[in-house]
């Protein structure tokens, strides 16, 4: 019997943390590079991968691949690695490992600079609603600020930050109103118009089935926690 170590006890095998570094930093080219030294390091390559082996590291890979983004980017691509790990279980022979391998990282890295240019439209977007709370935030007239079709907006809202476009603007509506309430005097009908509610009615209606309190409720709790504090 083969002393030779299984291939899934070989550290390198669950350390693919140079190929996401390097995904990031220089690109699909540079990480396929990587992932291809890695994998000529592997004991057995010689002899032959098993089928199980070939599963484990681009399972292993995908995996990688996906909680390295989503913690340094705070990007869930949760159908992107339902689809790749898909991929892993229809190798038909070794010498597909690295064509799997590659297409991988390529849809990572499609995915993810489609995504950035996602956010930068976000975070335009988000900027402008922060700027212009009392006003018309519509969709398409956030969409023309930010130059870009208002269907494309939508999309990425619920992408980028879990929440749809009509759903992020009431969220920060009302987060501003909840700060105005703490550290303002401004009545309830000033705080209403300074965050696009218009009548104090429809924003005491909006906030309460936000916050479980009426305006007045609200700022009548946390002055009483400060004053006891």
């Amino acid at each position: 019997m083969s002393n030779q170590p299984s291939v899934s006890f070989v550290p390198s095998l669950y350390h693919f943390q140079p190929v996401c570094q390097a995904l990031i930093h220089d690109g699909a080219a540079q990480a396929n590079a990587i992932f291809c030294k890695q994998l000529k390091a592997l004991p057995g390559l010689a002899d032959g991968l098993s089928e199980q082996d070939r599963i484990k590291i681009l399972h292993r890979l995908n995996q990688s691949l996906y909680h390295f983004i989503l913690f340094h980017w705070k990007l869930s691509l949760h159908e992107l690695c339902e689809e790749m790990e898909n991929t892993a279980f229809s190798l038909p022979c070794q010498c597909e490992l690295e064509n799997a391998a590659q297409q991988m990282i390529c849809a990572y890295c499609t995915e993810l600079s489609r995504r950035s240019c996602g956010n930068q439209y976000i975070s335009r977007a988000a900027d402008y609603i922060e700027q212009h709370m009392s006003g018309d935030l519509s969709l398409p007239r956030v969409a023309s600020h930010v130059f870009v079709c208002s269907a494309y907006l939508s999309e990425l809202f619920p992408a980028c930050t879990g929440k749809k476009f009509c759903e992020y603007v009431a969220y920060r509506r009302i987060e501003r109103a909840k700060e105005l309430l703490r550290t303002t005097r401004f009545s309830v009908q000033e705080i209403s118009q300074q965050c696009g509610f218009g009548s104090s009615s429809y924003f005491s209606c909006v906030f309460s089935k936000h916050t479980g309190l009426s305006p007045r409720s609200y700022r009548t709790f946390h002055a009483d926690a400060c004053s006891s504090a």
